[in-house]
């Protein structure tokens, strides 16, 4: 069913080879970010432990922009919201926006 490697065109060998190694460089890619993603949550916890705040999942977690305010605020040492207790989308975008500016 398989052809042996010493019967394959030179056109298949190459063929091969690229394939196998952009297989080699994005299973590189995904554990580079999954190593970055874990590092800056990592870095996130750190900085939030000040207030009792941790995040589990990066991109959930900081989606609403609550806790991205909350980072800030421990970063500059200044208070930005007074009341982050609603879910609110549209407060979701105007968190996002505060944090951007």
């Amino acid at each position: 069913m398989f052809k042996q490697l010493n019967s394959l065109t030179d056109d298949e060998v190459w063929t091969l080879d690229v394939t196998v190694k952009s297989q080699v460089v994005c299973e590189c890619e995904d554990e580079r970010e999954s190593v970055q993603k874990k590092t800056f949550a990592k870095w996130v916890n750190s900085h939030l432990m000040r207030v009792t705040c941790s995040i589990q999942d990066l991109y959930v977690d900081l989606r609403d922009g609550k806790m991205l305010i909350k980072l800030l605020e421990v970063l500059s040492g200044e208070r930005l919201v007074r009341s982050l207790l609603t879910a609110d989308a549209v407060l979701w975008i105007k968190y996002v926006g505060l944090v951007l500016m």
